[in-house]
């Protein structure tokens, strides 16, 4: 044991977070003015809009971070293909944003993708800075780092259910050096 003053920058501190008192609490996030459009388009509708990062919007987040996209038209990621899964990722975003997901499967690929056809999903995650950037590109979202535990740890699950292998091993691959990095922490 040492005391802090004398700490140097090679030693390592081991702490755990988010017990007790100092629990954190959750992040509240921004809403965006919804305004209608003279057009009709899916993707211009009106979405529910989750006022804090709770564990739900964490472990979408994770499957969106894991394999998933932006669009001209929405947002897209991947899923594990299965029937269930399937049914889970339909009923996750019609909860969350009260919006309707187009699935499709590629001949020849062990996944589905889930299209969520909506701008305003796109700006909502924009506007609270959790739009997903480019892979090789990505960085846990602040947001993420200054929620609780358990919010957290919903963001590792989802992103280990879009992108991770429980082979012989748990694994979690990204091209994000930075990202599985910061993951890790």
């Amino acid at each position: 044991l040492k005391q802090v003053k004398d700490l140097t920058g090679s030693d390592v501190l081991l702490m755990k977070l988010g017990d007790g008192a100092l629990a954190t609490p959750k992040v509240t996030l921004t809403s965006v003015v919804y305004k209608k459009s003279k057009y009709t388009s899916f993707q211009l509708q009106s979405i529910r809009q989750p006022r804090v990062l709770d564990e739900q919007l964490a472990y979408f987040l994770g499957l969106y971070y894991a394999d998933g996209w932006n669009d001209r038209q929405g947002i897209g990621f991947c899923i594990p293909d299965d029937d269930q899964v399937e049914q889970f990722a339909r009923n996750l975003v019609q909860e969350l944003f009260g919006a309707r997901t187009v699935i499709s499967k590629t001949k020849n690929e062990n996944c589905r993708k889930v299209k969520v056809n909506s701008l305003w999903i796109k700006q909502y995650l924009k506007s609270n800075d959790i739009l997903k950037a480019h892979a090789w590109e990505i960085e846990l979202p602040e947001k993420i780092l200054r929620s609780p535990g358990p919010v957290q740890m919903a963001f590792a699950d989802g992103f280990f259910a879009g992108d991770g292998d429980n082979g012989k091993n748990y694994r979690l691959n990204s091209t994000s050096k930075t990202f599985i990095q910061q993951l890790q922490l």
